[in-house]
């Protein structure tokens, strides 16, 4: 027998399901427009999208806000990779005689760049390590640990790309949260096991 109790739940449920649906709505409307009128590279867009899926994962519609952390993240390298081809072109260097490992693409950049160059990447991969740790925190809360810990991996690594010092408050955040995730799934292993 439903309850007056239980509709009146049921319908702040449907009520604030409406909210959250409006609210993407709402900032999937605002991303297309600051498409249109800043272009895909700009950082309102990366930083529209990281929001967007953190709405999304409240929703645990994973999914899509995994596809929109991973549209930011190929943003992100776009940018990168075009900040790198400026570079190359002011030392007049070629990639092409250069391995094409992300570090040695990086490297260009802390040997050559300005001082306001070297600032703009090391922002750039500190937002690629953001969107790398949130993707970790999704699957962590999905239990999928190895996706988690290869993501935090990742996140840990633009930070080190970044030159942030191995007692950085960043990346001794990132180690408790790897080891915290480590913890879970050894516990969660345990209890599978018994």
């Amino acid at each position: 027998m439903v309850t007056s109790e239980d509709e009146q739940h049921s319908s702040e449920a449907g009520k604030e399901s409406q909210e959250y649906n409006h609210s993407i709505k709402e900032m999937s409307e605002a991303l297309e427009i600051q498409k249109k009128i800043f272009g895909r590279h700009h950082q309102s867009v990366t930083k529209s999208l990281h929001s967007l899926a953190l709405e999304y994962k409240t929703q645990e519609r994973y999914e899509t806000s995994v596809q929109c952390l991973r549209e930011a993240l190929c943003i992100l390298d776009e940018r990168l990779d075009k900040l790198v081809k400026q570079v190359q072109e002011e030392m007049e260097m070629q990639i092409s005689d250069l391995e094409h490992e992300e570090s040695s693409k990086y490297n260009i950049i802390k040997e050559n760049a300005s001082k306001i160059t070297m600032a703009y990447m090391r922002h750039l991969l500190e937002e690629k390590s953001v969107m790398f740790a949130c993707l970790g925190n999704m699957y962590k809360g999905r239990k999928m640990y190895k996706e988690a810990m290869d993501n935090y991996l990742l996140s840990l690594g633009m930070l080190v790309e970044a030159d942030f010092s191995g007692q950085s408050p960043r990346v001794s955040m990132m180690v408790r949260i790897m080891k915290r995730a480590e913890q879970e799934r050894k516990a969660l292993e345990h209890s599978t096991l018994t």
